[in-house]
């Protein structure tokens, strides 16, 4: 049995540079006119021939208070073994504490800025327990083992320099807010619309009214989504977005399994994550645009084009007045999944056959990687998505491979 114990504190150097400082940009096409009528070669659209410079416009404004992120690392940890190290466990609890975390406030676009500031927002808690067990044996010349691991992360912003909380958006600006970020909750937490299927027809679309009795969707029609109203207002706007689930897993984790009888060996490894959700931007993108992009192919056959045909693909309209794609669950997808990471097949030639070629071990092996895969997810990868602040971006799945060789050990 041992115990263990660490304590940590490093800095985050990884700023970008001229973070401190603002800019100013040239602006192709933009000049300023100096002066009066002067011998300049310049191009028609200047026909008075006067004195003109290219123009600067504002590019980014600087912070010169803003300082390194510091994170503090606290351990605690258990190992033990016995059975003759058969049987192996090993616990940790980790607390880490991101301090002065920089993130880019945004400011209202009439300010001229596009690139927005960083700020010493404040600081993050993330704790956790991991485990992990193994056993092994021996029966005759059959031999196994078999190993697991689990993490448990719980993740809190513990303070804040926001008045109330901090938008979270998504860089293109199209699908605009998904989340904010407040004191005494999980960072980076999903927050918009509830949604409660499709209407399929119009009696729908009228029965869904107020405690008055005025419908709270009017501007809808036949096949597109119904949104909860929250707060009973009558109304759906910001005043009904709720937090919607998390872009962190509940917890993630893996198992090994391990076979072998004489000189044959099968080694398999599996990972997997779940309780954390994902924007499939692949989906709001094909689904919110249908004229103005290309669409998957049989879009129009999934989507809604009459009563009963379809609780889950809107009706194909561009011009919605329902304002369909305004960010809700309607977007999130479950990230959960199990994946065989590789399977290894691997068989070694005797050794008093290998001596004879003068070599001291002599194997072959066919391997497998990432052939199977377990979610429910429908974008392109749950594990590798190139993410934009948890946003699925048409990111590279990771390829199914297999592979064989022969390894040889003089």
């Amino acid at each position: 049995m041992k115990f263990r114990a660490s304590w940590g504190q490093l800095g985050n150097d990884g700023i970008r540079s001229g973070e401190m400082t603002s800019t100013f940009n040239r602006s192709e096409g933009s000049y300023y006119l100096f002066g009066e009528s002067a011998p300049y070669l310049g191009d028609e659209s200047n026909p008075a021939q006067q004195p003109v410079t290219i123009g600067r416009i504002p590019d980014k404004i600087g912070n010169p208070e803003i300082i390194w992120e510091t994170q503090e690392s606290t351990n605690f940890g258990i190992d033990v073994a016995f059975l003759e190290n058969k049987i192996s466990f090993t616990a940790d609890y980790f607390i880490r504490r991101s301090k002065d975390l920089l993130l880019q406030y945004e400011i209202p676009s009439y300010f001229g800025y596009p690139n927005t500031p960083y700020q010493n927002f404040g600081e993050i808690k993330n704790t956790g327990l991991e485990l992990s067990a193994d056993y092994r044996n021996r029966i005759g010349e059959f031999y196994y083992s078999i190993g697991a691991n689990i993490t448990l992360p719980d993740n809190k912003v513990v303070k804040s320099n926001a008045v109330d909380s901090l938008p979270m958006y998504v860089p293109d600006g199209r699908i605009g807010t998904i989340g904010r970020i407040y004191k005494g909750r999980p960072m980076r937490e999903y927050f918009g619309l509830e949604t409660d299927g499709l209407f399929d027809s119009q009696e729908e679309i009228e029965a869904y009214v107020d405690k008055d009795g005025n419908m709270i969707q009017p501007k809808a029609i036949p096949g597109e989504i119904k949104f909860v109203d929250q707060n009973n207002d009558g109304l759906i706007d910001d005043g009904d977005r709720i937090v919607l689930g998390s872009p962190h897993p509940k917890f993630f984790g893996g198992f090994n399994i391990g076979l072998g009888w004489k000189m044959v060996s099968l080694d398999m490894d599996f990972q997997g994550m779940f309780g954390n959700k994902i924007v499939l931007k692949e989906k709001y993108y094909n689904w919110n645009s249908p004229v103005a992009y290309n669409s998957i192919a049989g879009l129009s056959d999934l989507a809604w084009h009459g009563p009963g045909t379809s609780d889950e693909v809107p009706i194909l309209n561009s011009r919605s007045l329902n304002n369909n794609f305004r960010f809700s669950d309607y977007w999130l997808e479950d990230g959960s999944y199990l994946r065989m990471k590789s399977i290894q097949l691997s068989v070694a030639v005797p050794e008093n056959l290998v001596k004879r070629v003068k070599i001291s071990g002599l194997s072959v092996y066919l391997r497998g990687d990432n052939l199977l895969t377990f979610t429910k997810y429908r974008g392109f990868e749950p594990e590798t998505y190139a993410a934009e602040g948890d946003v699925s971006q048409y990111g590279y799945i990771l390829n199914k491979s297999v592979t064989g060789g022969v390894k040889v050990q003089f």
